[in-house]
Formats: C-alpha cells, sequence, structure tokens
C-alpha cells in the first residue's frame, strides 16, 4: 500500500519512509531516501532543516586535485571534496559537515596541526547538552553562525569542556559534502525537478 505521510518531524520521516521528500514552500528541494537526504544533501535548505549538518558558506579560492577551497566573510578556509563539475574560482558555494565528524579541542591545548588552518573555526562554548550515548557541544563562531560538533560520550568526558571555554573544531575534508542545489543561502521558491517513476509514489513528505 503507497501511502503519503506528512510530518515536520524529521527523526520522524527518515525512520518509516522509503522515500523522503524536502519541501520548502510548497516546492520540491529534495526527493531521495532517508539515508541520502541526512547524508547527502541536495542545498543548504534540506542540510539546516533536517539538521545534523553545519553549513560552511563562502567564495572558491581554488580548485585543484578534487578538492575546492572556499574563504568566508571571516576568512576562515574550508576545503571540499568535488565529485562532478567543479565550481569555477570566485563563485560563492556552500558546503556542509555532519556534527558527528568534527573534533574540539580546548584552545590552549597542544593541537596536533596546528599549521593546518583549513577547516577548523574557533570560537567560545555556548551550550552543552548531553544526549546519552553523545554530547551536543554549540560554539559561537564570531561574525558567524552557530557550530555544533556532537562529541562521542567518552570522548566529551576524557576531556571535558565548559560553557566559556575557548575552543577550536576541525574536520576532515573527506567529511565534507558540497552542496550543489544552491549557492550560499536557504532556496525560497526555487523551481523543483520533476518526479519520475516510483518517487511519485513517495512514503513521506
Amino acid at each position: 500500500i503507497t501511502f503519503v505521510h506528512v510530518t515536520h518531524t524529521q527523526l520522524e520521516a527518515i525512520a518509516v519512509a522509503d522515500l523522503v521528500v524536502v519541501m520548502d514552500q510548497g516546492r520540491i528541494e529534495q526527493a531521495a531516501s532517508a539515508h541520502e537526504i541526512y547524508t547527502l544533501p541536495a542545498s543548504a535548505y534540506v542540510a539546516r532543516f533536517m539538521g545534523g549538518q553545519n553549513v560552511l558558506a563562502g567564495t572558491v579560492v581554488s580548485v585543484e586535485g578534487g578538492v575546492a577551497t572556499l574563504v568566508d566573510g571571516t576568512g576562515a578556509r574550508f576545503a571540499t571534496p568535488v565529485k562532478s563539475a567543479a565550481p569555477a574560482e570566485g563563485q560563492q558555494i556552500a558546503c556542509c559537515v555532519r556534527r558527528d565528524r568534527v573534533e574540539v579541542e580546548k584552545l590552549h591545548a597542544p593541537s596536533r596541526s596546528s599549521g593546518d588552518a583549513t577547516n577548523v573555526v574557533s570560537g567560545a562554548v555556548h551550550a552543552i547538552e548531553y544526549q546519552g550515548s553523545y554530547v551536543k557541544v554549540t560554539i559561537d563562531v564570531p561574525r558567524s553562525e552557530q557550530f555544533v560538533a556532537n562529541l562521542a560520550d567518552h570522548v566529551f568526558f576524557a576531556t571535558p569542556l565548559d560553557i566559556g571555554d575557548a575552543v577550536l573544531a576541525r574536520w576532515a575534508t573527506e567529511d565534507v559534502h558540497l552542496l550543489t542545489g544552491d549557492s550560499t543561502q536557504p532556496p525560497t521558491g526555487a523551481r523543483p525537478a520533476p518526479l519520475r517513476g516510483r518517487e511519485r509514489g513517495s512514503r513521506s513528505g
């Protein structure tokens, strides 16, 4: 039996759906499996809506060896793998990294790669939320949106953080996903791609 289940609860959608359809202002942003929607969002809107991702945006300064490097308005540098058509230098793009792929350390702690300023942000701990198997750490980043890391509980409690701590968050380039559905901002009614075949029999929207 094919049925459509409409919900605003993301975890409910990915738990019960064969196909998840994310919509914005009545238009389809992405239609894919729950795993693809969560791990490979098509746009900044989908990444933010589903949660679990930090969205990074900036201007492309180089593309080399299948990796694009971008710089944001604060001067921070991010690198993202390019798996299809490469963006051009000077283009505004967005990418994302999953919260559970981020490492966090206090700024006064010795850094394992302090000479590499790519895929690194610094700020102050804004909130710490214990979730059982992991701890959600929200970081205030100057002149940027908040950055979130989901740290495994054993990792967090081995070197616990406190609210107000100055910290550095880092992640690997291979854990970054390029968002191709838009450039840097959440969409405001872009034209949807038509659904084909079995996609029309969606289970969840």
